[in-house]
């Protein structure tokens, strides 16, 4: 004899729809979780990549403004 919580989940184990909803919201959270931990370091690169355009433009227009 099964436990009680198993006959209620049982009916569920093949069901095509909630194996896709939860392969789907377990891939999403997997998404999810990943590009939370990216965050700061893209954060950080588009920080560097700024600073360093704006020395960019302040050296060109340094360089002609001597001209």
């Amino acid at each position: 004899m099964k436990p009680f919580f198993l006959n209620i989940l049982d009916p569920t184990a093949n069901n095509p729809f909630l194996n896709t909803a939860g392969v789907l919201s377990t891939t999403i959270a997997f998404v999810n979780s990943f590009f939370g931990m990216l965050n700061p370091v893209l954060t950080g690169l588009f920080y560097i990549a700024s600073i360093g355009w704006l020395m960019v433009q302040i050296y060109y227009k340094v360089k002609n403004k001597g001209k």
